[in-house]
């Protein structure tokens, strides 16, 4: 089919095509099992895993104004029953004023929500 429309920035031009329009929230455990599970904000890209149960992920970094914006970083994930897992969370593209900063998708789903 035709690839998702995606808005103009919201790619990394180290991502290629994406296959999803929107992000979702990738949700681990930290390695020594004892911290509190946490998440980070990615696009599910649209290559051929490597490695069966796997996903490529193109990593978001949220700003210090709490918009999540790409970076260069991809990683390759291989997805569990329980840790690491993909979610599905609601985000919204937003403009910022002014030209120094470029626009980032806001996330609208309670955070605390994500880990349940």
């Amino acid at each position: 089919g035709r690839p998702p429309a995606v808005p103009a920035g919201a790619l990394h031009p180290a991502w290629g095509a994406v296959a999803e329009e929107k992000p979702l929230a990738l949700v681990e455990r930290a390695l020594d099992g004892e911290r509190a599970p946490y998440f980070t904000l990615v696009h599910r890209l649209a290559r051929a895993p490597t490695r069966p149960g796997s996903v490529w992920l193109g990593l978001l970094k949220e700003g210090c104004d709490g918009l999540f914006r790409p970076t260069g970083v991809v990683r390759q994930a291989m997805l569990g029953m329980h840790f690491p897992r993909l979610v599905h969370v609601r985000s919204d593209w937003t403009l910022c004023n002014g030209r120094r900063r470029r626009g980032g998708w806001r996330l609208t789903t309670l955070r605390k929500r994500i880990l349940m």
